[in-house]
């Protein structure tokens, strides 16, 4: 007999502008229903048992302490949606139903009734591991776990792996980082007017979407375009800056734009609004020749064999500017990833990156180590000084007129509060920022061209 139980029930419906049969599709779609959540990390299908899946998620605890849980799902498509049970840590039960109801109008509404219960008898914390939870706890930290790990397990369950109802209500992708673009006194029924998802350049701005468009601005600005540049976005989240590229008037016009995003999704989302938004300048415009537009979903770093991807060797022309704005840390590696860059434009051609860097004697540090190699922001290959990102692009890649500006204080500082004031789920990739701010963390915007 447990020595407790918490249960909860949470009924949740709300209309979406978007074909009943696509958020259908959506919920069909077991691994893009689950990597919707910000705490993804893998799914791998049971091939022993229908409709089963082991799912990896991390699980932010506290400060610099991080875990990861692991649990087994049944994602049981119906005619009109989807039932999920998910037995996950601590005992944790989570069962949910979601179907879709078309409308008149077009858009449909989604309704859900989720249940979680969580029983855990207070023994020792290793036992755990049979239920799923796989993490490696210090004495201190077994007293953390004691008293923070059921509600959080709770809590991640009820925010994140629900398919993340709060956010997807007012999106037909059920995009999270769409919220941060909804301005005060916009409606929840309504999309926001932007898609930006980006860390911002805050100095001057008044709101999240007038901070991302100024990094945007400064990367753009880093890699000196000109008119008729064919340009690469990579990255490109859902569209904002690919529709910045093509409509903004201080931006010079390209005559080719190219994109890839390892999310096909975003990729979707973007291609449809690229499409209006090229139908909507030739009916407005006299100048009714759209640009050229190719997007990619892949990584941005190609494999040597994936034939569709814009650093293929046979891809068409060489590019002019390749932009990388508030992504490149993330790739497997950063160094392969400007290599690549390096070989895909032309002579003359630049390179310009917002990314994340480290003070020249940070990551001397054991704290940067340590908060740098349990919180993973980054891999610890793509750990290194401004200097040292520099000197990766000029020595080691063959790049030169390398300069970057470090922005930090017109970042972070405003970043982070912001998360702070936009709810829990937020608040847990507030922290990590926190603790790479403390760790040393700088933000830089860092360009440099292929020699002529």
């Amino acid at each position: 007999m447990p020595a407790f139980t918490t249960s909860r029930e949470f009924r949740h419906e709300q209309t979406i502008q978007a074909p009943q049969e696509e958020i259908l599709a959506l919920l069909h779609n077991p691994q893009e229903l689950c990597s919707l959540g910000p705490l993804y990390k893998s799914i791998v299908k049971d091939e022993k048992e229908e409709h089963t899946y082991v799912i990896t998620d991390r699980l932010p605890i506290v400060g610099p302490i991080e875990g990861s849980t692991t649990f087994r799902a049944k994602l049981i498509p119906t005619s009109d949606g989807v039932q999920t049970d998910v037995s996950a840590a601590l005992g944790t039960r989570l069962k949910t139903k979601y179907w879709v109801e078309g409308k008149e109008d077009g858009s449909c509404v989604v309704k859900e009734i989720t249940f979680v219960e969580s029983d855990q008898p207070h023994h020792q914390l290793k036992s755990l591991s049979a239920s799923g939870f796989d993490m490696t706890l210090t004495t201190a930290q077994v007293l953390y776990g004691s008293l923070l790990l059921i509600p959080l397990s709770i809590l991640s369950y009820t925010l994140y792996r629900r398919p993340n109802a709060a956010a997807k209500s007012e999106i037909p992708y059920g995009l999270w980082h769409l919220s941060l673009n909804k301005l005060p006194g916009e409606s929840d029924e309504e999309l926001p007017k932007t898609e930006w998802l980006n860390m911002g350049y805050w100095k001057g701005a008044n709101s999240f979407p007038d901070a991302c468009r100024a990094l945007a601005l400064k990367v753009i600005a880093a890699a000196r375009l000109k008119r008729g540049d064919a340009i690469l976005d990579v990255g490109f989240g859902t569209g904002e800056s690919c529709v910045l590229l093509l409509s903004d008037t201080s931006v010079p016009r390209p005559s080719k734009l190219s994109g890839i995003t390892n999310d096909s999704l975003h990729c979707r989302r973007t291609e449809k609004r690229v499409h209006e938004l090229q139908q909507q300048r030739a009916s407005s415009s006299s100048d009714s020749s759209p640009i050229p537009v190719q997007l990619f979903t892949g990584d941005a770093v190609w494999d040597g064999d994936t034939p569709n991807h814009p650093f293929h060797p046979f891809f068409s022309d060489p590019f002019d500017a390749i932009l990388a704005i508030d992504c490149a840390y993330h790739f497997q590696t950063r160094q392969e990833f400007m290599s690549q860059a390096f070989a895909s434009l032309r002579p003359g051609g630049r390179l310009a990156l917002a990314d994340i860097c480290f003070s020249p004697t940070a990551l001397e540090t054991w704290y940067a180590r340590i908060t740098t190699s349990v919180v993973r922001l980054m891999p610890l290959e793509n750990r290194i000084s401004v200097e040292g990102l520099a000197k990766q692009m000029r020595d080691d890649i063959g790049f030169d007129d390398v300069v970057y500006e470090d922005i930090t204080e017109e970042v972070f500082p405003h970043f982070i509060p912001f998360l702070k004031s936009r709810g829990v789920g937020w608040l847990l990739f507030a922290l990590v920022l926190q603790l790479y701010t403390s760790s040393g963390a700088r933000f830089i915007v860092m360009s440099g061209r292929r020699p002529s």
